[in-house]
């Protein structure tokens, strides 16, 4: 029996040299410490005592204490040695109570963070889309569709003053100005054609003139040359009256 006694009594020196080193820790909590103090004035004290004397009263049949007193003096030793795991299980539960708040309350702040972090990402979406991608869809889908296929009857609807806005002001001034020349180019077209026109005319009057002054002057050729034959004829009818009148005149001196 003494030998199981001792045997006993070296594990519970070894466990309370082990409790008895948390005193030197700063993140124990007071109650703890008042509670291992009292378990070495106490446990490892007086009962340290008590014991001792029963383990030499057991070698000589000399005890000094009672059954009852024996039982009183280990109850109290063992109490204090209950009181520090009481303690100490009160204080983990305590801190582990309190991490899981802490975590509960990162994770809360976490969550809200992320939800924010959400909504500012979904709002900001919406507004880039709102304010730049749908205005450039929209002025992209006129120069695309309708500009490009000539159409310049579109009208471009300025809705903001940022970037976009100027971008679509700037589009707006481009299609007007591009309206004012092809008018422009409408009406240098309409009187180049109505000049062509009037040319055109004036080239079939020039082209009747001088058809009747070709038939005039060929008339007047004609003309002409039948004056030169007559001309010729009267001539050789000259010449044939002064050759009678010739000979005549020599006949008449002979007779």
């Amino acid at each position: 029996v003494r030998e199981k006694l001792l045997s006993f009594r070296a594990v519970v020196d070894l466990n309370a040299k082990a409790i008895t080193k948390l005193k030197g820790r700063g993140d124990i909590d007071a109650s703890v410490r008042d509670a291992i103090t009292r378990m070495e004035e106490v446990f490892l004290g007086r009962f340290e005592k008590t014991r001792d004397a029963v383990y030499e009263a057991g070698a000589s049949g000399n005890y000094t204490l009672t059954g009852k007193q024996w039982l009183e003096h280990s109850t109290e030793g063992i109490n204090t040695i209950l009181a520090v795991s009481d303690v100490i299980g009160k204080m983990v539960d305590t801190r582990i109570g309190r991490d899981i708040n802490a975590s509960w309350r990162d994770m809360a702040i976490s969550i809200a963070v992320l939800i924010f972090a959400l909504v500012i990402g979904v709002v900001s979406i919406i507004v880039v889309n709102a304010k730049i991608i749908a205005p450039l869809r929209g002025v992209s889908g006129i120069m695309t569709d309708r500009l490009a296929e000539g159409d310049l009857t579109v009208d471009i609807e300025v809705t903001s003053k940022d970037e976009i806005g100027a971008l679509s002001q700037a589009m707006k001034n481009i299609i007007a100005k591009l309206r004012e020349v092809m008018g422009d180019a409408r009406n240098i077209s309409d009187n180049v054609a109505s000049g062509s026109e009037e040319l055109s005319a004036s080239a079939q009057q020039i082209s009747q003139g001088t058809t009747e002054q070709a038939a005039s002057i060929e008339e007047t050729t004609s003309s002409m040359e039948q004056m030169v034959a007559n001309i010729r004829q009267n001539a050789d009818n000259a010449q044939q009256t002064e050759k009678i009148a010739r000979k005549s005149a020599l006949d008449g001196k002979e007779s």
